[in-house]
């Protein structure tokens, strides 16, 4: 089947204990793709670099979500990125930036190298008169 990706879709975070740390690519070995969601993607972070915003450029109390798409090679790095939402562009340049620095555990699907592509989504939020950003297991909860 020459020509073809094989595309693995994992939906359960139940699939993470299968993946394993990669064996480095021989030859025209060419490494699978693996579609994760946020919450496994975030557990195979070694490194994560926060957004961060300059006070100077507050965007007129303008809140709301981040999302960025990454795809993340064999060897950990992030390979790609885009941005897929912000309220602002200033807020989703400061999300990409950030995401760009962040290192994940090389993958490995039934012994085979595997990027791995997901989203990674970031709550910015005003407190105290100055802008933040927000991992989404840190946001409090309404009552």
């Amino acid at each position: 089947m020459q020509g073809y990706k094989l595309v693995l879709v994992v939906c359960v975070l139940a699939a993470i204990p299968r993946l394993a740390i990669a064996p480095p690519l021989t030859g025209a070995q060419t490494p699978l793709e693996v579609k994760v969601g946020e919450t496994a993607l975030r557990s195979l972070a070694m490194k994560k670099v926060m957004p961060s915003f300059p006070e100077s450029r507050l965007v007129n109390d303008k809140t709301g979500v981040v999302v960025v798409f990454v795809v993340v090679d064999d060897g950990g790095k992030v390979f790609h990125s885009n941005l897929r939402e912000a309220p602002a562009p200033a807020l989703g340049e400061a999300a990409e930036a950030a995401v760009k620095q962040w290192t994940f555990r090389s993958t490995a699907v039934a012994g085979r190298s595997a990027r791995v592509e997901g989203h990674l989504t970031f709550y910015y939020v005003i407190e105290r008169g100055r802008g933040i950003f927000r991992n989404p297991g840190e946001m409090p909860t309404k009552k």
